[in-house]
């Protein structure tokens, strides 16, 4: 299956949603989906018109025959007793939405990846549910689900705003269903803070106080009616948003006669005294709310406090938010996005890039190992280190073999179960070289090999790395191999030596620990130790050879040693992927 050419962020959020985008191989900056007339931030609303045809964002609630209208609806998904989760309104959002982006891009959909936020305080099992549904609406797209927060702090770094060496980071993004905490030092740590705490909670104040300012029993009764109830919580979030903004808030053009006309009329006059801001920092408000999550947030960190305090989201333009975060961690840095409700998708669609870079060289990080001229590296050293490890065997016997085999002994295991077969003087070998100790020995026997393989792949890894923008011998490619591959041929490799017999009788039980015995067993090791280069070169070279099915499993074995250590290398390197240079912006609809 070819890898997809584009990564595509959805990010839905409880107010607003949009779509970003990017060509994987393109070095530019993430582009904006424009529904038309700059609108890339689109109201997460819905509705049918008199024909029963759906409708999503402002053009939903703005419509004179509107039904069935719904905002605010990104809830959290559970599933029900009998394992079934109810249909979330966010879903349908979401499919009408990407829908509508992909008959305007089919280019673009019909070769992308379909990465899209979801609250960090979310567990497993609720994401789990969530990308069910997700997947099941958006079928056949691929969807990958991503932590809104983590997705603002790509975004960010993307753009080489943060410098990697500046540890740790906390990203607070204030949503309109929740607030997400993300602490990046090495890597991303989600905190389980903020879940029931999200800006809609402002809107639903606003409302109350509309709605304990109504009288009348029949007009509050029509206001609790789904469509009405949505207009007012829609009206409630915009005059929020305009109070922080700095502005006059004016109601949205509505036609006589309509829906929305009847709720402004009714609703305006008690909407238009509410102070926005004085209703937030009352005592036991939503910001003192804020303050305590924030608390907690530092006393779960403990000593990990951030530099760096990155606030998004669009509950990120209200001032508040910033001054809250300099009074809870005072002396880190306030850093906020710019345009902060629309990081998160840029962040999605950056994310996408990067994880799809990162499978590609992945990829060809593999290829290199899977290459035939592995193969020929081990078949071409094959005799030689074979040889080479007669020569250890040889030389090395008293502290490979003997000392282990009396030591038991002398514990009282069974002489003849002590000595074992040739597979057993094998394996004690290795053990053996795998220790500190035998270092020197073992980079006798494996180094050459080593160095071979280091060769083939050496070049091949400089020019990849270049492929993929990385710098020069970012990738390591030498290997250090275990003498456990040496286990891996069928044949038994190593002979049991006469000598042998002499601590394999009845009576060894008390020899092992005998001066003398032990005196004699070295010396006559010694004779064998200065003949084994001749004998590792000639006789037993060639009797105790690997054939041609040992060959190829010992090149199985060395092959996945060099692919499982240079891919966990590749993690070292792979937030280099994600760096890019920065670009002027590109737009784009």
């Amino acid at each position: 299956m070819s890898r997809p050419r584009y990564a595509v962020g959805l990010d839905l959020g409880d107010g607003e949603s949009a779509i970003a985008w990017v060509e994987c191989a393109d070095a530019g900056d993430v582009r904006l989906y424009d529904r038309g007339d700059d609108e890339v931030s689109v109201v997460t609303a819905m509705a049918r018109g008199i024909e029963g045809t759906e409708l999503l964002g402002e053009a939903a609630l703005l419509d004179p025959e509107v039904r069935h209208a719904r905002v605010n609806f990104k809830t959290r998904p559970r599933r029900t007793r009998v394992g079934l989760a109810r249909s979330l309104d966010i879903v349908d959002f979401a499919r009408l939405f990407v829908a509508e982006f992909g008959e305007r891009h089919p280019e673009i959909i019909g070769g992308c990846r379909l990465y899209i936020g979801h609250p960090a305080g979310w567990d497993q099992a609720t994401v789990a549910v969530y990308r069910e549904q997700l997947e099941g609406a958006l079928r056949p797209l691929p969807v990958q689900l991503v932590p809104e927060s983590q997705s603002a702090f790509l975004h960010v770094h993307d753009q080489a705003r943060v410098d990697p060496e500046t540890r740790p980071v906390l990203v607070v993004d204030v949503g309109s269903s929740t607030i997400d905490f993300t602490l990046v030092t090495d890597g991303p740590e989600n905190l389980p803070y903020g879940d029931e705490l999200g800006c809609r909670r402002i809107d639903e104040e606003i409302r109350d106080v509309v709605l304990k300012r109504e009288h009348d029993p029949a007009v509050r009764e029509h206001l609790a009616q789904p469509t009405a109830a949505g207009l007012l919580s829609w009206l409630c979030r915009r005059h929020k948003e305009a109070a922080f903004s700095g502005l006059a808030f004016q109601p949205p053009p509505a036609r006589p006669n309509s829906k929305l006309r009847w709720v402004i009329d009714t609703c305006w006059p008690a909407l238009a005294r509410i102070d926005v801001e004085a209703l937030v920092r009352r005592p036991g408000g939503w910001l003192d709310r804020f303050r305590d999550e924030l608390r907690q947030v530092r006393g779960h960190l403990g000593e990990r406090l951030p530099l760096i305090v990155l606030t998004a989201g669009g509950g990120a333009r209200m001032p508040l938010v910033g001054q809250a975060c300099a009074e809870v961690f005072a002396g880190a840095t306030i850093d906020p996005v710019s345009e902060p409700s629309l990081a998160v998708a840029r962040g999605l669609a950056s994310y996408g890039r990067w994880r799809l870079r990162v499978e590609a060289f992945r990829d060809a990080v593999r290829a290199l190992t899977d290459s035939t001229e592995i193969d020929d590296c081990v078949r071409a050293d094959a005799r030689g280190f074979t040889r080479r490890l007669y020569a250890a065997y040889y030389q090395n016997q008293w502290e490979a073999i003997f000392e282990p085999i009396l030591a038991e002994i002398g514990a009282g295991a069974p002489p003849r179960e002590a000595v074992g077969d040739m597979k057993a003087q094998q394996r004690r070998l290795i053990s053996w070289l795998a220790t500190p100790t035998a270092r020197p020995v073992r980079d006798r026997v494996l180094g050459p090999l080593e160095d071979r393989i280091n060769g083939v792949l050496r070049p091949a890894a400089d020019r990849l790395c270049a492929a993929h923008g990385l710098p020069s011998h970012a990738l390591d490619t030498r290997v250090t191999l275990p003498p456990t591959i040496f286990l891996q041929p069928r044949a038994a490799l190593l002979p049991v030596l006469p000598l042998l017999e002499k601590v394999s009788g009845p009576l060894m039980a008390g020899l092992a620990r005998s001066r003398v015995f032990r005196a004699s067993l070295r010396g006559q090791l010694r004779i064998l130790k200065s003949a084994g280069p001749v004998v590792s070169m000639t006789g037993a070279g060639n009797l105790y050879r690997l054939n041609d099915g040992d060959v190829a499993e010992l090149t199985h074995a060395v092959r996945e040693e060099v692919a499982k250590q240079l891919l966990q290398r590749v993690r070292s390197i792979e937030t280099l992927l994600a760096v890019e240079e920065p670009q002027a912006p590109s737009g784009g609809r």
